[in-house]
């Protein structure tokens, strides 16, 4: 018999182990503003929480979310997985609490610390480039404040001013007390009265009524 020899090769290839590296342009971050993410290590990804197989993305910022990357079907051997936490800042942007003036008024608006004021309607103000503006509306105006805090997020907020119109003083000029509840009484009205004084004298100079309120009559 014969003997027959022969041989054949066979190539093993030794894969590296895959290892995921994710990198964010900012860690901190003004709600509104762009997240860049981007990631390495794999040739295939999977993210979440947003559905997504590329190695970079650009998502708006709205809440503080942990965004996690594994690999998809990767070339390499093994799984992994990475993740970075993206804090979202809400501006902090205070236009003030609601005030109450009575017409021809002035009153200070205030903003909250920061930067970069813009106020609007820019009528009847002294300025609307700084924090506390003097401001002299002639009827209610709700002024909105756009500014940069101190954290560097650009926001804004309103205030109401509400403007109270008084009108004028009213005091009856005749009057007849003969109990036909025509004209009867004397009194002073006004809607935006605080203090009264009120007298009435006679002809010879005697005090005869003292009024403290707009109720008071004679």
């Amino acid at each position: 018999f014969s003997k027959c020899v022969n041989s054949d090769t066979i190539v093993i290839s030794v894969l590296p182990t895959v290892h995921i590296s994710l990198k964010a342009n900012k860690t901190t971050i003004c709600k509104g503003d762009t997240i860049s993410l981007w990631a390495s290590g794999s040739t295939s990804y999977l993210w979440d929480p947003v559905s997504s197989s590329n190695d970079t993305l650009l998502i708006p910022a709205d809440s503080t979310t942990t965004y996690f990357v594994n690999t998809g079907r990767s070339k390499a051997c093994g799984t992994d997985t990475a993740k970075v936490l993206i804090t979202v800042l809400n501006p902090l942007v205070d236009a003030g609490p609601w005030q109450n003036i009575y017409i021809g008024q002035e009153i200070y608006l205030k903003a909250s610390d920061g930067s970069n004021y813009f106020w609007s309607p820019t009528n009847d103000l002294s300025s609307n480039t700084i924090f506390n503006p003097l401001v002299k509306p002639k009827v209610t105006t709700i002024y909105t404040v756009t500014m940069t805090d101190k954290n560097g997020c650009v926001g804004s907020d309103t205030v109401t001013i509400n403007v109270i119109d008084c009108q004028e003083l009213y005091v009856p000029n005749v009057f007849s007390p003969n109990k036909d509840e025509i004209n009867d009484f004397i009194y002073v009205k006004g809607d935006c009265i605080d203090q009264l004084d009120f007298k009435i004298y006679d002809r010879w100079g005697n005090n005869v009524f003292i009024g403290k309120s707009t109720k008071d009559v004679w």
